[in-house]
């Protein structure tokens, strides 16, 4: 990934020297080029060290490049590995260093399992995003702004092809946001490129620069007191540069110009004031097909990145912090816009209500992406999909929110599609809460969390594979009020602190009632109790569920006349 000047331009390879760990040379570093704060830097080859393993858990290091040019290994946290079909290194616990955890270029991840001496090459997950993967090598002599040359084969003017070629997102919306689906940008275009140093006028630069390029070199830059209004066909490559805005006012703001690109670049609404409602730093508004990436969005008023009634936006590699209210903001107020929004690999924290906050207030149907999403240390909740109206599909997935004040993932009403959702230490009343929302999920966990683990209440369906809610406060998953249940390999363990509570509770409290529940399978073990039920459901079925060793009652049903019970294969036992 890159973050606003942060890439690999060439080289940086990394290869086993003796693989023993607590050594000075555990691997070769095989010397390279990168740019770290939008300074270039050379670094040699040479043998690194990586430390001892824990005894008991694994843990994911990365190696990154540090702005004094040196290389530094970032420990990974020791924790427990999610056990699925695929684990070791591409197990989805546990989670490398997040990115607010270090100022460097990420290179490699390295997995170092439990209670290991050695290493192999087999740890290594390559984490350089490479700034010159289409056009091929950039030189590695200074390419600053004062002695930039002129011609197009020049060192300056190759980066910047090789920084922007390649990358610009296809309106359709279709695919995965990656360098190797992206169109080039054509000749034409990479002709029209502006420059813009400290203290020009951006204004009149994006005038100039309409239909091409503008590139803001590194440096501060300011907006003059007004927002900056890109034209359409326009793309702003920006790395290294810090831009601020001067007043109550959007910083950048499409408002209706299509396929604005925004490459790069910090962008800081310090000056506006906090609590001017509906103010955010960068609005990609009334837009279609533009797109954010490779940024940090910071310090907003209100809005950190704002896309509402917009189509085909897309928002990759993107941090948003410390803004008043919400980090990220998609939204859709607008009959038949909402559609085709892709965010990925977006860190949203510090925020004073939500990291990652959707919602949708008209007739849409559309289906909204999220993957690789970190939300954590926000003032409410981590992530809060909300259908209002229309028929809308969250498509979520490999989502880590954690340390929020309120829940990590809540989602009102739609369609929740989620794989590899990870809650942890959030202090509301659920990790997870879908309340209203249509629910199929693989992988879904909460550890930690206050109140309960997971929480699905007045849903219609929910089905679930291999959910995990441990050292919940209260229910491990709580099912309430729904319609459908289906849940396949459930592992709740140690939750609940008080009676009533249970790995997994079910009951009917709201105005749905139950028609089918079904349990097959897994671990419900050692919580206060491990299967609680007082739903009304006519047809209720456990089979081969390991509910033993609970503090109070293993399994606890209440029945009715109307109830058909199967339990089957179960051990624990039951009141």
């Amino acid at each position: 990934m890159a973050f606003a000047g942060y890439g690999v331009i060439s080289g940086c390879g990394l290869s086993i020297e003796t693989g023993d760990l607590g050594t000075t040379n555990t691997l070769r570093f095989g010397g390279g080029s990168a740019l770290v704060d939008g300074t270039v830097q050379e670094i040699d080859e040479q043998t690194i060290g990586v430390s001892t393993s824990d005894p008991d858990n694994p843990r994911r290091d990365l190696l990154i490049a540090t702005p004094a040019g040196d290389l530094s290994i970032i420990p990974g946290t020791p924790e427990a590995a999610v056990e699925e079909a695929d684990s070791g290194k591409r197990a989805v616990r546990p989670a490398p260093p997040a990115f607010s955890e270090f100022d460097g270029t990420p290179l490699w991840e390295i997995w170092v399992g439990s209670g290991v001496a050695t290493i192999s090459a087999s740890a290594f997950e390559n984490r350089r995003f490479e700034l010159n993967s289409v056009f091929g090598s950039i030189s590695a002599q200074e390419a600053t702004v004062e002695n930039a040359p002129e011609s197009e084969t020049g060192v300056a003017r190759q980066a910047e092809i090789d920084t922007v070629a390649g990358q610009k997102a296809p309106k359709d919306g279709a695919g995965t946001a990656t360098l190797e689906n992206y169109s080039a940008i054509d000749t034409e275009e990479l002709n029209n490129t502006i420059q813009a140093k400290p203290g020009d006028d951006l204004h009149a630069k994006l005038s100039e620069a309409a239909g091409g390029v503008l590139r803001i070199t590194p440096g501060t830059h300011t907006s003059g007191g007004t927002k900056l209004t890109p034209p359409s066909d326009t793309t702003i490559i920006s790395h290294g540069a810090l831009i601020e805005t001067q007043a109550d006012e959007y910083l950048l703001d499409t408002e209706g110009a299509d396929n604005v690109v925004i490459d790069g670049g910090t962008w800081d609404g310090t000056s506006q004031t906090g609590g001017q409602a509906y103010l955010s730093v960068v609005r990609l508004g009334e837009t279609d097909g533009s797109e954010i990436r490779n940024a940090i969005v910071q310090n907003g008023g209100y809005y950190g990145l704002n896309i509402p009634e917009s189509n085909n936006v897309r928002a990759h590699n993107v941090i948003s912090r410390n803004h008043y209210r919400h980090g990220v903001r998609p939204q859709n107020q607008l009959d038949g816009a909402g559609k085709g929004y892709y965010l990925t690999n977006i860190e949203s924290y510090g925020n004073g209500q939500v990291g990652v906050n959707v919602r949708y207030e008209a007739t849409t149907e559309a289906t909204v992406h999220l993957s690789n999403i970190r939300t954590h240390d926000n003032g409410n909740h981590g992530l809060h999909l909300i259908e209002d109206q229309g028929t809308i599909t969250y498509d979520i997935s490999d989502v880590r929110s954690w340390a929020n004040t309120g829940r990590g993932l809540f989602v009102e009403n739609g369609t929740l599609k989620a794989t590899s959702v990870i809650t942890s230490g959030n202090g509301g009343d659920s990790g997870i809460l879908a309340d209203g929302a249509e629910v199929e999920g693989t992988g879904l966990e909460s550890l930690n969390d206050a109140g309960n683990g997971q929480t699905y209440r007045e849903c219609d369906r929910v089905v679930l594979t291999t959910p995990r809610a441990i050292g919940s406060e209260s229910n491990g998953v709580e099912l309430r009020s729904n319609v459908y249940v289906d849940v396949t390999a459930p592992q709740c363990t140690d939750n609940g602190q008080s009676a009533y509570s249970a790995g997994i509770n079910i009951n009917e409290s709201g105005t749905k009632s139950a028609d089918f529940i079904r349990i097959d399978g897994g671990q419900l073990t050692s919580n206060w109790q491990n299967v609680r039920s007082r739903a009304d459901s006519p047809w209720m079925t456990l089979s081969d569920v390991d509910a033993q060793g609970s503090v109070d009652v293993d399994i606890d049903i209440s029945l009715t006349d109307e109830t058909n019970l199967t339990v089957r294969n179960c051990r624990g036992a039951q009141a």
